[in-house]
């Protein structure tokens, strides 16, 4: 399965959301594990559209995360739209994460911009990401039915 979580860029929590699906991140990532994702804020402009493979899980489905501007809603239901008349509803699923995205996001997008202040930047939106990162691992539960157990435990 194809599953695509989105973004106002696809470079924040989108990312972040998908690398903890993959096992990238864990449940109580740190800053710098944030900040250090692959693709974690690698806009270089502010054109939406932009595809990042983020990578597979241990079942074998794939991670990608999609900038879509300010339309989630408008991209999320055309694209179920379209999987149904095609008859693949199933092969893709789709997840809406901007609201995890500081609003703070919008204005340091464009120090991003300017080299100098790029580093600060996208420290910043890490920071902040972290802070509601327990919440957005809540929305990905709850959207993929899934329960997340440690395997630590297990093991006991």
């Amino acid at each position: 399965m194809k599953i695509l979580i989105l973004d106002q860029l696809g470079c924040y929590a989108a990312v972040a959301a998908a690398s903890y699906l993959v096992g990238i991140i864990d449940e109580k990532p740190t800053v710098m594990e944030i900040y250090n994702l692959p693709c974690f804020a690698a806009h270089h402009d502010l054109q939406v559209g932009r595809i990042y493979y983020i990578g597979k899980d241990s079942k074998g489905d794939d991670y990608y995360s999609l900038g879509v501007g300010k339309e989630e809603q408008l991209m999320i239901r055309s694209v179920q739209d379209f999987l149904n008349i095609i008859g693949s509803q199933g092969s893709v699923r789709i997840i809406g994460v901007s609201l995890y995205n500081p609003f703070i996001l919008s204005i340091l997008t464009y120090f991003v911009l300017c080299y100098p202040l790029r580093n600060i930047s996208k420290r910043a939106s890490a920071c902040i990401l972290k802070m509601r990162f327990a919440e957005l691992i809540k929305k990905l539960k709850t959207e993929l039915k899934i329960e997340f157990t440690d395997p630590t435990r297990d093991m006991a």
